[in-house]
């Protein structure tokens, strides 16, 4: 009885992670443009309850900055070559042409977008399916595919590509170090740099 009510438990978790990270992201792509910006709302609105109404223990994070740190210094020249490559045009557009609106993005940016994604990617994320992905390489390349598929609604393959790298990294920073706040300085930053020299452009439009 009780290795039923498990399979019954780890059989709804995967469709609980189906439907809110595959089914939902994919229905709100497909909405009129207009309703795409609720996409996250939904995501967050329940990963927040169920998640502190369950009152999971505390994490003890450590501060294994180094490797992110050079890891964000290396993927630095790449991101600006890749912007020269694909959008040269934009080619640190937003500051110059629209300072007073890049100010107003690099202060809201970590607060509104990445705190609340890495919140829910990382972790809720981690806490509620390592039960049915375990520990290793398929709950970190899942988390990876997922969060790259959230970037679906922009309809480009930079930003579903781009957003599977960043998944894949912020991933790894959170299996490390188990510190919310790290992963969230660090994803605050990729994506601070992205807005600034002008792949940015692929995260808050379409083609």
């Amino acid at each position: 009885m009780a290795g039923e009510i498990k399979k019954r438990t780890r059989m709804g978790l995967g469709a609980e992670l189906a439907l809110i990270f595959v089914v939902w992201p994919l229905v709100a792509a497909l909405l009129p443009d207009f309703s795409r910006i609720y996409l996250f709302v939904p995501i967050f609105a329940y990963s927040a309850v169920v998640f502190f109404l369950s009152r999971p223990p505390r994490l003890q994070p450590e501060w294994t900055w180094r490797v992110p740190a050079l890891r964000l210094l290396a993927a630095t020249p790449f991101l600006l070559a890749l912007t020269w490559l694909l959008v040269p045009q934009l080619w640190f557009a937003f500051p110059r042409q629209h300072p007073g609106w890049w100010a107003v993005v690099m202060a809201l940016y970590p607060f509104l977008s990445a705190w609340p994604q890495e919140f829910v990617y990382r972790r809720f994320f981690f806490w509620r399916y390592t039960a049915i992905l375990g520990r290793g390489a398929m709950r970190l390349v899942v988390n990876a595919l997922v969060f790259g598929w959230l970037h679906l609604i922009f309809w480009n393959a930079p930003a579903l590509i781009l957003g599977s790298i960043g998944g894949w990294i912020f991933a790894r920073t959170f299996e490390r170090s188990r510190n919310l706040t790290l992963v969230w300085i660090e994803h605050a930053l990729y994506g601070m740099i992205a807005f600034t020299i002008g792949l940015g452009r692929f995260f808050y439009n379409g083609n």
